[in-house]
């Protein structure tokens, strides 16, 4: 499970890789999952988004928490790209780090 390995990975570079660690990418995981991962707030449980077409509207009508999870599983270079215009849009710092040398990621940084 893509997920599983990233938390994995997470932990290696010493990340937060409990609870509400980590939010899939993939549009396809959102169209076939019928669960997301609870979370406790201020104003009760709330889950978060799955798939990038989800998280600008958690941010509008939910809570930041989309900013603040440091990890992302199943992305692609479209998806990452369009979470690091989402954390810009949010006056975020970003960082991106990853290998230039794969012509996929090249527009990513």
């Amino acid at each position: 499970d893509n997920e599983r390995r990233t938390k994995a990975f997470g932990h290696e570079l010493g990340l937060e890789t409990d609870w509400n660690s980590c939010i899939d990418l993939n549009e396809q995981s959102a169209a076939f999952s019928t669960q997301s991962s609870p979370m406790l707030g201020g104003g009760g449980v709330t889950k978060l988004p799955r798939g990038i077409g989800a998280v600008r509207p958690h941010l509008r009508d939910v809570d930041n928490v989309p900013l603040l999870v440091s990890m992302f599983c199943n992305c692609q270079p479209r998806t990452v790209r369009e979470m690091v215009q989402i954390y810009q849009e949010n006056c975020e710092l970003v960082c991106v780090v990853g290998s230039c040398g794969a012509p996929l990621s090249a527009s990513v940084f």
